[in-house]
């Protein structure tokens, strides 16, 4: 009897120490917690200028990889219901993809190249934590809503993860951006001025993940290749060569109809730079006599 009597007494203490605990925390976390904490970031952080400023503001903190997991895991410990923390978190992180999105498409600026990095590791400490808690048909749905928002943005970023093996966001990125959205880029700009040029070079280095009618569509809105500048078949060049060396035999570029008038000028690089292997998977793909009829 005295044993349970002091089991009862121990948890009841427990639970007053818990609860004292709890209380302590919400008090530091309402007296500390500035502007810029991530209660004002899932709350208050509506549109492109207010996520910015946070960003800028947060900068610092955003730098550690984990940060923003622990500040979402602090929050719903004190603060909402997991529901409702998963609908901010989901919200922002939607957010995020579109602002991000819009860079891929200016000019490479070095605020532009800092905000990416900021936008990429807080999406990331967002996902981490979103990807405990969802159910996986609620993973799923975010995945396809994020890729719709930001495609080039979601492509980069498993570009740096090492995350290449999800087909669905190369077709997003084609789908969404017919070539007449990147044809100015291609002909005035050379490699690295548009973030956008330096996804395209990855993406069809892995044309084999593009699904064939895609790709087809979107070749399709090239015009003639003789009405193509200099730069802009510069461009196509460097997308086979770099399809040919990573997929080698599985390049869906170079096989395709719309670019055949290219295999001879991609031959002539590899026999001048004596790439030999590349110029033995070339011939096996597009035998001498097709190309040079």
């Amino acid at each position: 009897m005295m044993r349970h009597e002091y089991a009862m007494v121990e948890r009841a203490d427990l639970a007053e120490l818990e609860e004292k605990s709890r209380a302590c925390a919400r008090y530091l976390y309402k007296k500390f917690e500035s502007k810029y904490g991530v209660e004002f970031m899932l709350s208050e952080v509506k549109n492109r200028d207010q996520l910015v400023e946070f960003i800028d503001a947060r900068a610092g903190m955003l730098r550690h990889h984990d940060y923003l997991e622990r500040e979402l895991e602090f929050y719903l410990l004190n603060r909402v219901t997991e529901q409702e923390l998963l609908e901010k978190a989901c919200g922002l992180a939607k957010l995020i993809a579109k602002v991000a999105e819009e860079l891929y498409l200016q000019p490479e600026t070095h605020l532009n190249h800092v905000h990416l990095h900021s936008f990429q590791r807080s999406f990331n400490g967002l996902q981490v934590y979103l990807y405990r808690v969802q159910s996986y048909d609620e993973r799923e749905y975010f995945n396809r809503e994020i890729e719709k928002k930001g495609p080039l943005f979601v492509l980069d970023s498993r570009i740096k993860q090492k995350k290449l093996d999800m087909d669905s966001i190369y077709d997003e990125v084609l789908s969404k951006y017919p070539f007449s959205i990147f044809e100015q880029v291609l002909s005035k700009m050379e490699y690295g001025d548009f973030s956008c040029v330096t996804i395209l070079n990855k993406l069809f280095s892995h044309s084999s993940h593009i699904s064939p009618h895609i790709l087809d569509n979107w070749l399709s809105g090239l015009p003639a290749l003789e009405k193509l500048n200099d730069n802009q078949k510069k461009h196509l060049h460097g997308w086979m060569l770099g399809s040919l060396a990573q997929e080698r035999e599985n390049s869906k570029l170079i096989v395709h109809s719309k670019l055949s008038q290219l295999i001879p000028r991609i031959r002539d690089s590899l026999q001048k730079d004596q790439q030999n292997d590349l110029l033995a998977v070339l011939d096996k793909l597009v035998p001498e006599a097709e190309s040079n009829p």
